[in-house]
């Protein structure tokens, strides 16, 4: 009878240090603090459920305190095109504002899991191209956790412009996250300013965490990693940059 095979390289998916958080926030503390075990234990058995929660419980905590700088920005914006508003003019944009937050507490959950499934696709599409073989669920999951730096970023921005305060909100253009090269090119055009934002360390991070998923979740050569993020990160901020451009 032949001998029995153990595998003793697998990476395994529980920390003793961390014994009472959940496996899912385990396998995140991992990606985020080792990503080539983590993204390998994911390879295992991809996960995203968790994140997703966090992410859409975060977006949630945050909107009744950005209301009024939301406010403020749309009265401002509103003022600069149209003039001043009235007592009666500036109590409705308010509703609209705080309308349209309310949507967006509604629809968050399905366009983040839209966003997070157009990426896996992509990626998945990408892979298969170059002669890669991975499922799609795994491309999900790498989406769900490479996009951490950039999702990190936007409640780090939510949290600047709160402790900035309405006074400093000057108009629409004041909401966008100043956290790349765009901090030290306030007046750019709006496709300029992407461009600019999308180039800082968190957008490093991004990439490679993008390339060290690909490299142990779809068993791509390095180099393909590489390629295969830096084309996804054009692709990606080439087109944010044209919509931001779009109709200015």
């Amino acid at each position: 009878m032949a001998p029995a095979v153990t595998t003793t390289d697998a990476p395994s998916r529980r920390l003793p240090a961390l014994s009472w958080i959940p496996e899912e926030g385990q396998l995140f503390w991992m990606v985020a603090t080792a990503p080539g075990r983590g993204f390998a234990a994911l390879a295992a058995r991809p996960a995203w459920l968790l994140l997703f929660l966090v992410v859409f419980g975060l977006n949630a905590a945050y909107t009744r305190p950005m209301l009024p700088l939301a406010t403020q920005a749309a009265l401002s914006e509103v003022s600069t095109k149209a003039g001043p508003q009235s007592a009666d003019g500036e109590a409705r944009i308010g509703r609209q504002v705080r309308t349209g937050q309310i949507i967006g507490i509604v629809m968050s959950p399905v366009l983040l899991l839209f966003k997070w499934l157009a990426v896996a696709m992509l990626l998945w599409a990408a892979v298969t191209l170059v002669g890669g073989y991975v499922s799609l669920r795994a491309m999900f999951s790498l989406a769900a956790h490479a996009n951490v730096p950039l999702i990190l970023g936007y409640f780090m921005n939510l949290q600047l412009l709160l402790v900035r305060g309405p006074d400093a909100i000057g108009g629409l253009d004041d909401l966008r996250p100043r956290l790349g090269l765009n901090a030290f090119l306030p007046g750019a055009s709006p496709g300029i300013d992407v461009w600019l934002g999308s180039i800082g360390p968190l957008d490093v991070w991004f990439v490679l965490l993008l390339v060290i998923g690909l490299e142990q979740m779809a068993q791509v050569s390095r180099r393909t990693a590489v390629g295969l993020a830096l084309g996804y990160w054009l692709l990606s901020t080439g087109l944010q940059a044209s919509l931001a451009g779009f109709g200015r």
